[in-house]
């Protein structure tokens, strides 16, 4: 700004406008993807729970394929998620790097106009490349670090769902009401339970 005020002000326009604008685009599909991802990472443990909890009856029925092919879709849902991901991270990159050397054309094109001699362009134009440089790699990581707290939106909020409630919720009666003495008998009347696919109750 001391030694160029002008095209000071257009570089930073030109390199924060535009990584605002990625950043906002591609809020709503990060965060789709990382609720996607959430439920993915839920499934996988669940599958792993259940496949371990009933590997007698799995054996038994001979139902190892059919575990074994649902274990497998979970990491390829998550593959995919990341594969995207991975495209967004890196597009700030090749965004600010291109937003960058077209920010120093516009300088130097305007700076040609206004001075025909060109006195102090080369000076001016270096100057401008080592800051722009110098701030790419930090504009970059606030960009991925904001993508990956959009991304990992559902797991938080979950997590801050878990701790609203664990505060919220009423004190515990650390005094222990009277015994419960059975005298004749202990009895379940009505209970039964029913798979969400299924409609008898098992």
């Amino acid at each position: 700004f001391i030694v160029a005020a002008g095209p000071a002000l257009t570089i930073i326009l030109t390199l924060m406008l535009p990584t605002v604008i990625l950043i906002l685009f591609v809020k709503r599909a990060l965060r789709a993807w990382g609720l996607i991802g959430h439920d993915l990472v839920h499934q996988n443990l669940q599958t792993l729970s259940e496949s371990f909890g009933a590997i007698k009856e799995i054996k038994v029925l001979g139902r190892e394929d059919h575990m074994a092919a649902k274990y497998k879709e979970i990491p390829l849902g998550l593959a995919a998620v990341n594969e995207k991901y991975a495209v967004v991270q890196g597009m700030p990159r090749l965004v600010l790097e291109v937003l960058t050397i077209g920010s120093l054309f516009v300088v130097a094109a305007s700076e040609l106009a206004s001075n025909e001699s060109g006195g102090g362009l080369l000076a001016l134009l270096g100057v401008f490349a080592a800051a722009a440089f110098r701030l790419m790699p930090s504009v970059n990581r606030i960009a991925n670090f904001i993508n990956v707290m959009n991304l990992a939106n559902a797991a938080v909020s979950e997590i801050l769902a878990d701790i609203e409630t664990i505060r919220t919720a009423p004190p515990t009666d650390t005094h222990p009401g009277p015994a419960i003495r059975i005298r004749d008998e202990l009895a379940l009347e009505g209970v039964s339970f029913t798979y969400d696919v299924g409609s008898i109750p098992v």
